[in-house]
């Protein structure tokens, strides 16, 4: 089986769509959807890892783009300041780009953490507590 063939890949997806059903989170959108924002958001996460969250803004750069990021996942992964941010794409484009976000920021959950008991071991050492 060609997993490539356009038709394959449209009945992967139809079987793939079956699963919101059971998520009720997924079952009202905000944003009508829109193919070409889909065709481009699908594009970007193949090629490029999110990357740059900025909590602030709620948003997240993924190649050159800007992606809005939350309000998950009813109004969420569209591109942030751009005539296309009040469409959205499909379930499955935002599923995937939200496990793929998600790995990012448990990563620099990580990161946060290790910054945190760093600075309480120098403080520590600086106070003359045993670090």
């Amino acid at each position: 089986m060609n997993l490539n063939n356009p038709k394959t890949k449209n009945i992967i997806n139809w079987f793939l769509s079956l699963q919101f059903i059971f998520k009720p989170s997924y079952w009202l959108m905000n944003n009508p959807y829109s193919k070409e924002l889909d065709d481009i958001i699908l594009y970007l996460l193949d090629k490029y890892d999110f990357k740059d969250i900025d909590s602030f803004k709620a948003t997240a750069k993924l190649g050159n783009a800007i992606i809005w990021i939350e309000n998950r996942p009813y109004s969420c992964i569209t591109l942030y300041e751009t005539p296309l941010e009040h469409y959205r794409p499909s379930r499955l484009t935002i599923l995937k780009a939200l496990k793929k976000l998600d790995k990012l920021e448990k990563e620099e959950i990580v990161k946060e953490k290790e910054k945190y008991f760093d600075s309480v071991k120098t403080i520590r050492k600086n106070i003359g507590l045993n670090a």
